[in-house]
């Protein structure tokens, strides 16, 4: 039975929308100016802690398939992940696990991810520029199964017995209930305080 390492993860709302516009634009990514995260900040040490649990696992990198929520199969793999680790601590992980030997695999339907981040723009326009969560989940849930049915199927149809699968996958999803009868499930969670949470995510 081939190993799985599953990293629930949130998403900034910032990230939310440069991921969106690579998508949208994923065989000419629209460059951007990078950002620089304080090394002390609650987000950079909650990545740091994620980085640190995933390497005591010491998982055989070049025996690696690494699958990654909102990255589209589409042939532009490398290049999205490329772009957006500019901004995304949790694309530069990926970054330097491909270094290692990794290999990266196109995780999600194109089609529904545009259609999900359509609807989450909506919510933002509706609140006036606030995020209304409630009315974007309770339209998202058909979407969202959908999408976790995609990603289920691409990991089965990727990851060979002797190989690992790393899934970085937002908290919302449930894959792992799709996948945990074949394959054996590693949960690499990096626990912080719900405050420092709060203050990354505007929870």
């Amino acid at each position: 039975m081939a190993n799985l390492l599953y990293v629930p993860i949130l998403h900034t709302q910032k990230e939310v929308g440069k991921i969106a516009s690579a998508i949208s634009s994923a065989n000419t990514p629209i460059p951007a100016k990078q950002e620089k995260s304080s090394s002390a900040s609650p987000l950079v040490k909650m990545w740091q802690g994620i980085q640190g649990k995933i390497e005591v696992l010491n998982p055989p990198w070049k025996k690696v398939r690494i699958y990654q929520e909102a990255l589209p199969v589409c042939g532009q793999e490398e290049r999205i992940v490329s772009h957006l680790a500019k901004n995304s601590l949790n694309h530069q992980l990926i970054v330097k696990f491909l270094k290692r030997g990794a290999h990266l695999e196109g995780t999600e339907e194109q089609n529904l991810l545009l259609r999900e981040y359509d609807l989450l723009a909506h919510a933002f326009q509706a609140a006036e520029g606030k995020t209304s969560m409630t009315a974007y989940r309770n339209a998202s849930e058909t979407i969202l199964a959908d999408r976790d049915q995609f990603i289920a199927q691409r990991v089965k149809q990727t990851l060979k017995e002797e190989e690992t699968g790393l899934l970085f996958i937002g908290v919302r999803h449930k894959v792992d209930q799709l996948l945990k009868q074949d394959y054996q499930m590693t949960y690499v969670i990096y626990r912080l305080p719900f405050e420092t949470v709060h203050s990354i995510y505007n929870l």
